[in-house]
C-alpha cells in the first residue's frame, strides 16, 4: 500500500504528526509549497506594475494565483502560437473555468500588444466578453490582484466594504452606496484601454 495505515483507536500524538509529515512530504503535496528560490519578477510593461507573472523557466503560476493542471493546459491549448481555435471546458462547478477563460483572455491580449502594437495605428486589439458571462468574469478579475486591475489593497477594502454593506440595513444605506461606489470606479478599469484594460 503507498499510504500507510491510519491508526485504528486512540492515536498518540506522535503517530498523528508521523502520518501528517509523511502525507506532506509526498510529491502530491511537496509540489505545492511554495519555491523561495524562484522569485516572482514584476513584468515592466504592465500599467500597474503586477499582472500576469511568471516565473523564470516556465510561467506556471500568476503571482499568489496558482493556476491548477487543466488551468495551464487550456492556456498553453488555445493561445496564438497553437492552430485551435476553439475550445469546450466541460468542468464542474468552482473548478476554475473562469481562471482559465481570464488567462486564455489575457495571453491573446499580451501577444496582440506585443506583435501589433506597430501595425495597428487606430489602436490596439482587446477581447469582448458578452453575454451574463460578462459580470462573473469582472467580478473574478477583481477577486485577484494578480490580474492587474486592482492592487492588493483595494482587495483588502472591497471586502471590507462589502461585508459593511451587507451589514446595512439595505441597499439605500450608506454603507452599500459607497460599496457600490467603489466597485463602479473598479470595473470601469477593466474596461479602461489607456490602462491596459
Amino acid at each position: 500500500m503507498s499510504y500507510p495505515q491510519v491508526p485504528v483507536g486512540d492515536p498518540s500524538e506522535r503517530e498523528i504528526r508521523d502520518f501528517l509529515l509523511d502525507l506532506g512530504a509526498r510529491k502530491e503535496f511537496r509540489t505545492l509549497a511554495p519555491s523561495a528560490q524562484s522569485p516572482v519578477v514584476p513584468e515592466a510593461s504592465h500599467p500597474y506594475g503586477f499582472g500576469l507573472l511568471g516565473r523564470p523557466g516556465g510561467a506556471a503560476t500568476i503571482s499568489g494565483l496558482r493556476l491548477h493542471g487543466a488551468q495551464l493546459f487550456v492556456k498553453h491549448f488555445t493561445n496564438p502560437d497553437t492552430p485551435y481555435t476553439r475550445l469546450l471546458l466541460n468542468w464542474q462547478t468552482g473548478t476554475g473555468k473562469t481562471i482559465g477563460a481570464i488567462v486564455i483572455a489575457q495571453e491573446y491580449i499580451r501577444q496582440f500588444h506585443h506583435a501589433r502594437a506597430a501595425a495597428l495605428p487606430g489602436g490596439l486589439p482587446t477581447v469582448f466578453v458578452v453575454g451574463f458571462t460578462k459580470a462573473i468574469i469582472q467580478a473574478e478579475m477583481l477577486r485577484h490582484p494578480e490580474f492587474g486591475f486592482i492592487s492588493p489593497e483595494e482587495v483588502i477594502e472591497m471586502r471590507r466594504l462589502h461585508f459593511l454593506a451587507e451589514a446595512s440595513e439595505g441597499p439605500a444605506s450608506p454603507e452599500a452606496r459607497h460599496y457600490s461606489s467603489f466597485v463602479g470606479i473598479l470595473r470601469r478599469r477593466i474596461t479602461d484601454r489607456t490602462r491596459g484594460g
